[in-house]
């Protein structure tokens, strides 16, 4: 062969052998391990991908990357609770030549890996979990940073002694143990008592739950804060999460005194939405910086799928590559250091060198001493580690979740300094003792009834009780009198005495109740002037609302109140003129006719079939038999009985008469009823609104309605997540300059100047006092659309809330501030007390009875029109007779008649008899007729 090129192949040889060596000096491979039935198993697979894509195309100051040994997702994921097939995979990494590995385990598998990283002197980093002791492997370095002491502080800020831990987990009870540690260190172990119950069963546990709610807490009576019932979930999962969330809302454990922390780096991940209306209090802690997931285009969410959204076990992993590659480039001779010591054999033996270990302890160090600033790419803030491996230098965001909120809200920040939150806790150790003899400052504000200037006429006297001075001016009003009440009441409880309770109002400097001013975090109103101890109360129609509550402390309500709707008053109605009959339905009209009918007939039909209904009749000439229930004649009978009045005719048989006393106890009880409504009818004048109540109002396309621009009714609206009030504020912001009004006064104005075409949406007490005022033309409609209250507001953690509280249910319980609120309202009213016009007889107008009168009237008419009807026929009648009967008597030829001796005319018929003188003889004047004509009597 020629020299030449002998010569030429080994130096082609060595060359590539020295490129290759360059090359790979600057590349540093990471292992990955990771369970493979972890719940973000996939996701943290395209997490790493995604992340060595970037870091592929960001060579550091060393020019050194990093490398993953895994191509497919099948050499990332692994059972790694088998303990053998988890050393094996070590092993066959560490051939490979893994410098490093970055492990996310179960906790029974971390305990391995601390033993395996001890034998094999390889760095192994755990993004996840948490490094719970210090005599675990010095190997191990924990990214996840632990949440004992924020959890510690919160504890301690809140002044809890009694605390509940709930976990699910091997890992939870590491971290419990860890907590218990932690406690100890700061000499507060013996202060806290905490109670733990492991959940078994994440789909039932409620007897576990309902053990823990049954749990007596033991405050004492002079514990000056809300006796608190906190409890730690700690819970590996979201899925865990949110089958325990679904049991505590059905055991009831999301009410009032119940506070949650949550054992989690990611509490805004969490569904919280059913927690709104329990009056619970959730704390949590986020890591994740919320403008890094911004950084990812949406390219990369499409390649890298589950990448987004970005949760925090997800940055916790890319951190920690983004870690790992600061730290290979922290050491401008790390690349020839790797060369120094070579990787073990590939045969998976994990026979280590002692020039391996020595280099896995070198680089072990170079990890430790990198830190990392939270404004260098990191989606979780600084990164930096202690000697033990432990994260440090750290922040979490602090968030808050309570009663009506719609999701968790940063409220502060946790550093190694301390917790920093604009949150007020009550904590029993600050709460000052203050002197009997104080005069309290009660803040309030000018509104009617509440607190008015008190109206004095010349030469009147002033009584001073209900009556106070401020700024040189004379006040009274419902306010000014509570306050009274509750000095009375507040002097009389146990270890007060007279004196105890001095008080001094003042009139707010700003003239509003409290807002807050989102921009620089102050609140303004009556609210500020607590936050700033310019005053010790607020008395006044100051509402009770989630964002107060967070700023100060209220009492139980004093007055429950509700968003309500005032509208014009109607006119009155009139009654009818067949008034009358609104006693009774029209159907049960009808079917009074069709019975009225019937029963006639009925009658009818007996009278013809019973042969007792006959009656024989002797005339002069004949015996007739005859019926006395004809048609007409039962139609009598049956309107006299419904009319209560008699009739001439009863039936005789046992039908009939049963017929009868059926109709007649009918019509007894129908009359009796008809009479008993027609009072209330005749008597009752009733206003008939246009609308009932807020459905009617959003159906109405005649009505508009409104409320106060900017005020809390407008923001419960804005807030609610009923359909039909959002429909009702969509409406209102559609139609803002036409419906909305800036101020109460507009609105109570608009609504008595317009023509029942407009509505007010006000708070309760405002529509109902309005409604006493002149012109009286106003009214309150339908049920209030939600249920609040005023109460006393006082700065937080004041001493006084107690025994306020306490003092104000005295009150409710005896009925003062019911009596109170009757005085201002109504008897104070200028359109008379609620039950005036129920309670007074009010006399009946000719509009209440004038259907009577139209129908005495047309029964009038009725009866002289008939009268004449029946005077007409009987005349026309009577013509006709006559004219038959001058046709009958028509001229005859007349008979002339003389008169002649009987004898004479016996002679002249040629009777010859012999007359005997003897004999005396009797003459009988022929019948006389009279006639028709004449009238005078005529001989036949």
């Amino acid at each position: 062969m020629n020299p030449k090129c002998i010569l030429t192949g080994y130096i082609l040889t060595l060359f590539t052998s020295f490129m290759e060596s360059n090359v790979q000096s600057n590349v540093v491979k990471i292992g990955f391990i990771v369970h493979k039935e972890l719940e973000d198993a996939a996701k943290l697979w395209n997490a790493v991908r995604y992340k060595m894509k970037k870091l592929e195309n960001s060579v550091g100051i060393a020019g050194i990357q990093i490398q993953a040994l895994e191509e497919e997702e099948k050499d990332f994921l692994f059972d790694t609770e088998d303990i053998v097939e988890l050393h094996q995979n070590v092993c066959r990494k560490i051939g490979e030549g893994a410098k490093a590995l970055v492990f996310v385990g179960t906790s029974k598998s971390t305990m391995a890996m601390h033993s395996i990283s001890d034998a094999l002197s390889i760095p192994v980093l755990t993004p996840l979990s948490t490094k719970h002791s210090q005599s675990q492997s010095e190997f191990i370095v924990s990214l996840r940073p632990s949440l004992n002491r924020p959890i510690i502080d919160v504890i301690e800020r809140n002044g809890w002694n009694r605390i509940f831990y709930l976990f699910d987990s091997d890992e939870g009870l590491l971290r419990l143990q860890s907590l218990f540690r932690e406690l100890g260190e700061r000499h507060m172990r013996n202060d806290v008592i905490i109670r733990s119950h492991r959940i078994t069963n994440l789909f039932d546990s409620y007897e576990l739950l309902r053990s823990v709610d049954r749990q007596e807490l033991n405050c004492s009576s002079l514990y000056p804060c809300p006796c608190p019932r906190p409890i730690i979930l700690d819970l590996s999962t979201v899925a865990a999460f949110n089958e325990t969330r679904k049991q505590i809302i059905d055991v009831g454990m999301n009410r009032d005194q119940y506070h949650y922390i949550l054992a989690n780096l990611g509490a805004d991940e969490l569904d919280l939405s059913s927690f709104k209306y329990g009056g619970m209090n959730v704390t949590g802690f986020s890591i994740k910086d919320p403008t890094y997931e911004e950084n990812i285009q949406q390219s990369d969410c499409y390649s890298f799928s589950g990448l987004c959204p970005l949760n925090h076990k997800l940055t916790l992993v890319m951190d920690t590559l983004e870690f790992l590659s600061r730290a290979v480039n922290s050491r401008p001779k790390f690349s020839q250091d790797m060369t120094m010591y070579p990787a073990p054999s590939t045969s998976g033996s994990c026979e280590v060198s002692d020039l391996h270990r020595s280099f896995g302890r070198e680089f072990l160090e170079i990890i430790k001493n990198t830190k990392v600033k939270s404004f260098s790419n990191t989606g979780t803030g600084t990164l930096a580690l202690d000697i033990n491996g432990n994260r440090k230098d750290y922040m979490l965001e602090v968030k808050f979740f309570t009663f009506n909120s719609s999701r968790l809200e940063k409220v502060g920040i946790w550093q190694e300094t301390g917790l920093s939150t604009k949150l007020q806790y009550c904590n029993p150790s600050t709460v000052p003792v203050v002197s009997n003899n104080k005069t309290w400052i009660i803040t309030t504000i000018v509104g009617e009834p509440f607190v008015q200037e008190l109206k004095v006429k010349e030469g009147n006297l002033i009584s001073q009780q209900g009556v106070v001075m401020i700024n040189g001016k004379l006040y009274e009003g419902f306010c000014i009198e509570v306050a009274e009440k509750i000095k009375e009441r507040y002097e009389r409880l146990e270890g007060k005495g007279p004196g105890s309770f001095n008080y001094k109002f003042k009139l707010v400097d700003d003239n509003n109740f409290g807002s807050p001013n989102k921009t620089v975090g102050t609140w303004n109103g009556m609210i500020g002037e607590l936050l700033e101890q310019k005053a010790d109360m607020a008395i006044a129609s100051l509402t009770i609302t989630r964002a107060r509550q967070r700023v100060v402390d209220f009492t139980k309500p004093f007055m429950k109140i509700g968003i309500s709707i005032m509208i014009k008053k109607p006119d009155k109605q009139k009654p009818g003129v067949f008034s009358f009959m609104e006693p009774l339905d029209s159907m049960v009209w009808v079917c009074v006719s069709l019975a009225f009918t019937g029963v006639s007939l009925v009658l009818f039909f007996i009278g013809r079939w019973s042969p007792y209904e006959w009656r024989a009749e002797a005339s002069r000439k004949e015996i007739s038999v005859t019926n006395a229930f004809t048609l007409s004649n039962t139609l009598w009978f049956s309107l006299g009985a419904l009319m209560q009045q008699g009739s001439d005719i009863f039936p005789r048989s046992i039908s009939g008469r049963i017929v009868g006393s059926a109709w007649w106890f009918f019509t007894l009880i129908l009359i009796s009823s008809y009479t008993a409504n027609l009072a209330a009818f005749l008597t009752i004048e009733r206003l008939i609104p246009p609308i009932q109540g807020v459905e009617d109002l959003v159906k109405s396309k005649d009505v508009e309605y409104g409320t106060f621009r900017g005020g809390s009714t407008e923001a419960f609206f804005e807030m609610s997540q009923v359909p039909i009030y959002r429909q009702m504020y969509e409406y209102m912001k559609a139609n803002e300059e036409k419906v909305m009004v800036d101020s109460d006064k507009e609105g109570y104005e608009r609504v008595r100047q317009s023509k029942g075409d407009y509505a007010y949406l006000v708070e309760s007490p405002k529509n109902d006092y309005q409604n006493q005022k002149k012109p009286c033309n106003t009214m309150k409609v339908g049920e209030n659309l939600d249920h609040k209250g005023y109460g006393i507001a006082t700065p937080p953690n004041s001493v006084l809330r107690k025994d306020l509280n306490l003092v104000v249910l005295m009150l409710r319980e005896e009925g003062e501030l019911h009596k109170l609120q009757r005085k201002w309202w109504f008897d104070k009213g200028e359109c008379g007390t609620m039950d005036s016009k129920d309670t007074s007889k009010s006399p009946l107008t000719l509009s209440n009875v004038s259907g009577i009168f139209h129908i005495l009237i047309g029964g009038l008419v009725l009866s002289m029109l008939v009268s004449l009807f029946e005077y007409s026929v009987h005349r026309l009648r009577k013509q006709h007779k006559l004219r038959l009967q001058k046709q009958v008597d028509a001229p005859r030829p007349a008979i002339k008649i003389e008169k002649k001796n009987p004898l004479e005319v016996l002679k002249a018929a040629g009777y010859t008899g012999i007359c005997d003188e003897t004999v005396s003889y009797t003459f009988n004047p022929p019948e006389q007729l009279t006639t028709f004509e004449s009238g005078k009597n005529t001989e036949l």
